[in-house]
């Protein structure tokens, strides 16, 4: 069945935003967030391909750093959680995140074991309250960097909660005390070649965010939805083929739960594709505010009266009949004569949700390639 259901993924358009994001900030370093498998698309495959056009890499933990570093060995690798083991950042090379001071001389100690000088980037907390150390802390931090050797900051970034447009005043406070950290480095002689605290809407949409690098992850792949229109193309389409079609009556049932009959005599497309492969799969509710939830409500009812298109048939939209399932889906292909069995459909599924299980094929001038074997034009 893996033939039959795979995530083709369009370097031509990976290119198109990275160069349409680099001439939007021209004057800032970029870092490729990769963490999640490069948000499905494939961390190795995405990093070679790129690691030319940009200036760092960013992963969310220890070990996507090290199978990051097998393929590309010279990129500087940011962790950007602080959860580290120091053997392993010194020996691979890796940039840690610091957000005490504990960290910082447990670095510093092992740098000096081993012979070496690592770099980190102190995370500053803002107001996510997940990671960073507080402004409070600074001082202090800075009085024991200035006496530790073996050790170098390399860079200061922090998170942003929250954009600019869902919340003006909560992103302006986080922006304003990221600037006041930031002084008070400058303000003590201490240099960090590096700032960074925009991620992709912000470093689209509020310029004064960007400092000297942005962190661009969503962006690169086409993901985000700023209010400044770049252009950026979707670069992954989750496609699926036909095994198998069934002629149903009118009045007879199909899916679990019995939940749909026929109105009429219909001709039905069977596509092994479901949750485990990621299609359909809805993210769970956290814990909303009570204004969140009635949103989510009301976008759950306005879904249920005005399905969203989900499956089609090259521009062709194709309604799914029955509830999901874990490896079928069911359309309905009456009206559509030259759907037959091996048409290939196109399914709308968030990227990051698309597990291993289902083959990442890339394409690029309109040819397949293996990525792990050819050379990229680029």
């Amino acid at each position: 069945m893996e033939d039959n259901i795979y995530l083709e993924i369009n370097f031509d358009f990976l290119k198109h935003n990275l160069d349409k994001l680099k001439n939007e900030m021209e004057n800032q370093a970029i870092m490729a967030v990769l963490k999640g498998n490069a948000y499905g698309h494939g961390m190795i495959a995405v990093a070679k391909y790129i690691e030319d056009y940009v200036d760092y890499f960013g992963v969310g933990l220890q070990d996507e750093a090290v199978k990051l570093r097998s393929g590309c060995p010279e990129k500087p690798i940011l962790i950007m959680s602080p959860y580290f083991d120091p053997d392993t950042v010194l020996d691979f090379n890796l940039t840690p995140c610091i957000e005490n001071i504990t960290d910082l001389k447990k670095l510093s100690e092992r740098a000096a074991q081993k012979g070496k000088r690592a770099k980190f980037h102190l995370k500053i907390n803002t107001g996510m309250n997940r990671f960073g150390i507080s402004i409070n802390e600074i001082p202090e931090f800075i009085g024991i960097l200035s006496n530790l050797g073996n050790i170098s900051l390399e860079g200061i970034f922090s998170h942003f909660a929250i954009t600019y447009d869902r919340n003006p005043n909560f992103f302006m406070n986080q922006l304003n005390s990221f600037k006041k950290a930031i002084s008070l480095f400058q303000d003590s002689g201490v240099d960090a070649p590096l700032i960074h605290m925009a991620s992709s809407v912000p470093a689209i949409d509020v310029p004064e965010s960007r400092f000297n690098m942005v962190r661009l992850g969503n962006a690169l792949f086409g993901l985000c939805s700023p209010k400044k229109d770049l252009g950026l193309k979707t670069i992954a389409k989750l496609k699926g083929k036909v095994i198998d079609i069934k002629h149903l009556k009118k009045g007879e049932y199909i899916g679990y739960g019995a939940s749909y009959r026929t109105k009429k005599d219909m001709r039905l497309g069977i596509i092994p594709i479901g949750f485990t492969n990621g299609f359909q799969v809805m993210r769970e509710i956290g814990d909303y505010t009570l204004k969140e939830a009635l949103i989510s409500m009301l976008k759950v009812l306005y879904r249920y009266k005005i399905p969203r298109d989900m499956v089609y048939f090259g521009q062709k939209p194709l309604k799914i009949i029955g509830k999901g399932s874990m490896q079928f889906t069911v359309v309905d292909i009456t009206d559509e004569n030259s759907v037959n069995i091996g048409s290939e459909l196109i399914f709308r599924a968030p990227t990051h949700f698309i597990p291993l299980n289902v083959n990442r094929r890339y394409i690029q001038k309109e040819k397949v390639f293996d990525p792990g074997v050819e050379t990229l034009s680029r």
